[in-house]
């Protein structure tokens, strides 16, 4: 019961970026300080700048309890118009990893991006430089890339070869299947990189770490899923959905 009435006291919003006020900002980038080493507050802004769309989980005193930024990126490959969602800086506080609220969001924003382009391929661009971002894809998604039971097929290799060459340019390594860091990017505080023990025996964080040995200096694994509704988990995802209620701010 105690979780559910922290759950209702949190309003969900999926903003424009343009919308986003400085001390909405100021507050996003105090939260991300508190998982993030190395962070800068220029290079944070300017990641948020370079995105359309912005989740924003607030409680009644105005502070930021979660965030994940959201870039639409236009392309045409194998003669098809596609259309991917990238992610940039997510976060949500440790307190609220359980109530599913940016899960919820982002899949409102999801199921708009299916009404809005019914005729173009949607997929979903993700770089996980911390392995629970990746278990989300198992969690929600029946098929994505890479993952430990199944090689990634030759056309899905050249469409995540085709895209991050238009998002990441010459940082991304296109035989590791990584964003390579440049030294300047944040990575997870050490308490949020460790693993507890035992937690490796998942395949899903065990293949993590073979793909992305580095991933607690800010390489990132750079991950595809198709976002369209077949290939959601559909009870499991349809079910959060339903439980979270956004406010749209365009």
């Amino acid at each position: 019961m105690a979780e559910e009435a922290l759950k209702d006291t949190l309003a969900v919003y999926l903003k424009r970026v343009n919308k986003i006020s400085r001390s909405e900002i100021e507050k996003m980038f105090l939260l991300h300080t508190q998982y993030f080493d190395q962070a800068r507050m220029e290079n944070f802004v300017h990641d948020l700048k370079e995105k359309d769309w912005c989740i924003l989980i607030g409680d009644e005193d105005k502070s930021i309890k979660g965030y994940s930024s959201l870039q639409l990126i236009d392309t045409t490959f194998d003669g098809k118009q596609c259309k991917f969602l990238f992610s940039g800086d997510t976060l949500v506080a440790q307190e609220n990893w359980r109530d599913n609220l940016l899960t919820g969001a982002f899949g409102h924003f999801v199921l708009y991006l299916n009404q809005k382009f019914p005729h173009h391929e949607l997929y979903w661009l993700l770089i996980s430089k911390g392995f629970r971002t990746y278990r989300f894809l198992s969690l929600y998604y029946k098929e994505f890339y890479p993952v430990y039971d199944r090689q990634t097929p030759e056309n899905v290799k050249a469409l995540m070869d085709h895209i991050c060459s238009i998002k990441f340019a010459s940082r991304y390594d296109s035989q590791s299947g990584l964003v390579l860091t440049d030294g300047q990017s944040d990575y997870l505080k050490p308490h949020m990189a460790a693993i507890r023990q035992g937690r490796q025996s998942n395949p899903h964080i065990s293949y993590f770490l073979k793909k992305n040995p580095r991933y607690y200096l800010g390489d990132e694994l750079v991950c595809i899923a198709s976002l369209k509704k077949e290939n959601f988990k559909s009870d499991l995802m349809e079910r959060v959905i339903r439980s979270v209620s956004v406010e749209w701010i365009s």
